[in-house]
Order: C-alpha cells, then structure tokens, then sequence
C-alpha cells in the first residue's frame, strides 16, 4: 500500500513490490483517503461511503490481475469502469487501446456538454 508509479514504467503484468501480488488497484483517489478506508475496512468499522471505494478498488485490482498494463492504461483515461470492463477484455495491444480509449473519450465529452 502506498506505493505510485508512472504508467510509462510498468511492466506488461505489474507485481506488488511487496508481496508479489498481480492483483493491484489502479485508483485516483487521495492516498491518505484510500489508506483511512483501507484501515476502517480492517478494523471492521467501514462507514457506508467506504462501500463505493471498496468496492472500485476491487474491480480495479480485478482488472489489473486479468490485462496488466493495459488495464492501468485504461484506468487512467476519463473512461467510465463500466465501459472498461466491456471493451478491455478485446484488446489485445496498447494501439489498439489507445483507439478505443480515444473513441470513448469523445463519446463521454459530447454526452457531458449536450446534457
């Protein structure tokens, strides 16, 4: 826990350097936030606005244990997880990814100022 690194200096299948765990969350939340529902959710005193965190932070890890890189990459776009889990399980390749991503993110773009 608590450990970043730039999506450039991952490796195809990134390990915890902790424990060699591949099933890794890929979050832009605030450390320290995640850090506080990490420590509530093993005391057994998570709040009900833990839940959501949780929650993402498990359907990240899942997709970083299953694509890797490619997942991390995903995450990191403005794409919605829900869509990410649709489409990554297709890619194969980071060009192919970035296209997709690309597409995506117009869609989002054009649905936020139209509605």
């Amino acid at each position: 826990m608590g450990r970043s690194a730039r999506n450039k200096d991952l490796p195809d299948k990134p390990k915890c350097p902790n424990c060699g765990s591949e099933r890794l969350g890929a979050l832009r939340v605030d450390e320290e936030k995640i850090r506080q529902v990490v420590e509530r959710w093993r005391e057994g005193r998570v709040r009900s606005d833990d839940e959501e965190i949780i929650q993402y932070i498990n359907r990240t890890a899942d997709l970083v244990g299953k694509y890797g890189k490619l997942a991390v990459l995903a995450l990191s776009s403005r794409v919605r997880i829900d869509d990410i889990e649709e489409f990554l399980p297709k890619i194969s390749n980071i060009d192919r990814l970035v296209l997709v991503i690309h597409e995506l993110e117009k869609r989002e773009l054009r649905r936020r100022f139209m509605e």
